[in-house]
């Protein structure tokens, strides 16, 4: 025998569909509102991280611009106790005898430290004339140092004075070594420590 489906069991049927079909429309509506949810938040993400990379490029130029002034500043102070040390060069004919000549590297220290470690290097041409002349130290405020050396044009070669001529080296009180050549220009040698 076949059941024979009674019309409360029908419509009790007909209840669950509809129930399950509502169910899964509620279901399917929470998905979509969780979805653009997601989409909208996601969205956000996006443009914060977009901001944040934007942000984080003017900052790398704005710190690239500081790197380069700290850089620049930091080569004015170290320059700043060099520039204050001056070197003038002289020279002068015998007064009994007119074939010798002297020549005279003049070193002043202006600056508010000593200078130390003094090295005289002289040239006639491009060539090295003679020993270098060393002096420990010049303190600030000092008079001028002057190294001199003399030659006699019998000896030969020229004696302009734009063929002899001197560079100084020294080092400063943060130890780095400078030259002051003589057109007047400083060179930064290298560091070495002040106690040396």
């Amino acid at each position: 025998m076949i059941p024979v489906a009674s019309p409360l069991t029908d419509q009790l049927q007909g209840w669950g569909t509809a129930i399950g079909a509502l169910i899964a429309a509620g279901a399917l509506v929470a998905a979509m509102v969780a979805y653009r949810a997601q989409s909208r938040q996601l969205r956000h993400q996006q443009k914060q991280i977009a901001d944040q990379q934007e942000l984080n490029r003017q900052q790398s130029e704005v710190l690239a611009l500081q790197a380069r002034d700290l850089g620049e500043s930091l080569a004015e102070r170290r320059r700043a106790q060099a520039v204050r040390v001056f070197m003038y060069a002289s020279h002068s004919r015998g007064v009994d005898d007119q074939d010798r000549w002297t020549f005279s590297a003049t070193l002043k220290n202006a600056s508010d430290y000593p200078i130390r470690g003094i090295v005289v290097r002289w040239h006639r041409g491009t060539a090295a004339w003679g020993e270098p002349m060393e002096s420990p130290w010049l303190p600030p405020g000092a008079p001028a140092a002057q190294f001199s050396r003399e030659m006699d044009r019998r000896e030969g070669g020229d004696l302009t004075p734009a063929a002899i001529g001197a560079v100084i080296e020294f080092r400063d009180a943060a130890g780095v070594r400078w030259r002051i050549t003589p057109s007047g220009g400083l060179e930064e040698l290298a560091q070495v420590h002040a106690g040396l």
